[in-house]
C-alpha cells in the first residue's frame, strides 16, 4: 500500500476535477441569465405601463378640453345669459351637441348658485340653491 490515494479511479478524478466545476459554472450562468431575463421583462413592462398611462392621460385631457370648449360655447351664448327663462330653455334645447355629450343633464345656475334652468326639466327644481353641493 502506498501513502497516496491511488484507490480513486480515473473516472472519479475526472468527475471531481472537470464535471463538478463545469456543472457549477453552468448552474451559475443559468441563474444569472434568469435574473437578467426577469429584470429585462420587468423593465419592459414598466415602460409599457408608463406609455399606456401617458396615452390615456392625453386622451382624457383632449376629451376634457372638448367638453370645456362645448360648455364655454354654451355659456357664452347670449340666449343662455338672457333674463328670460323661456329664452334660456329654448337655447338649451337647441344645444343638441351639449345635451348629447352631457347625458346626465345640464343645469344653469346664477352666481349665487340658484338653479335657473335644467335639461331635463325634472332634474332639479328651478329656484333651488345648489351652491356648495358636490
Amino acid at each position: 500500500m502506498h501513502g497516496t490515494f491511488r484507490f480513486r479511479s480515473l473516472l472519479s478524478q475526472f468527475t471531481l476535477r472537470v464535471i463538478v466545476p463545469l456543472t457549477l459554472v453552468i448552474v451559475a450562468m443559468i441563474a444569472a441569465g434568469l435574473y437578467v431575463y426577469q429584470q429585462t421583462i420587468t423593465s419592459l413592462l414598466v415602460d409599457r405601463d408608463r406609455e399606456l398611462a401617458a396615452l390615456s392621460a392625453a386622451r382624457l385631457s383632449e376629451a376634457m378640453s372638448g367638453y370645456t370648449r362645448e360648455l364655454n360655447l354654451l355659456a357664452s351664448s347670449p340666449n343662455i345669459q338672457s333674463d328670460s327663462a323661456i329664452t334660456r330653455m329654448a337655447a338649451l334645447k337647441s344645444a343638441v351637441d351639449a345635451s348629447q355629450i352631457f347625458s346626465a343633464g345640464i343645469v344653469i345656475v346664477n352666481r349665487e348658485g340658484a338653479v335657473l334652468n335644467t335639461i331635463p326639466p325634472e332634474m332639479s327644481p328651478v329656484g333651488s340653491v345648489v351652491a356648495g353641493q358636490d
